[in-house]
């Protein structure tokens, strides 16, 4: 990101990736409507979510390719962590 993209009040939603091993996927979406997200390349191929706080228990067995997309529901905070099998 650029020194104005923070700035920018149209850009609500954030996403990042950190960590080596493991490696973790964090994206976060402070507005009310959902935001397409693209999980990150890796070397492993496949990330799973550790934590959905759109679902009431905050649990999901969701496992999604590299560079697959995801749905961030609107208010929402989703972890992901790579796969390494």
């Amino acid at each position: 990101m650029k020194e104005h993209d923070w700035r920018d009040p149209a850009l609500k939603a954030f996403g990042c990736a950190f960590g080596d091993e493991p490696r973790y996927a964090l994206l976060l979406n402070p507005d009310p409507d959902p935001i397409l997200f693209h999980l990150p390349l890796g070397e492993s191929g496949s990330w799973q979510c550790l934590l959905d706080t759109a679902k009431e228990d905050g649990v999901s067995e969701a496992r999604l390719s590299a560079g697959a997309s995801w749905p961030l529901a609107g208010h929402s905070l989703t972890l992901f962590i790579e796969s390494r099998r």
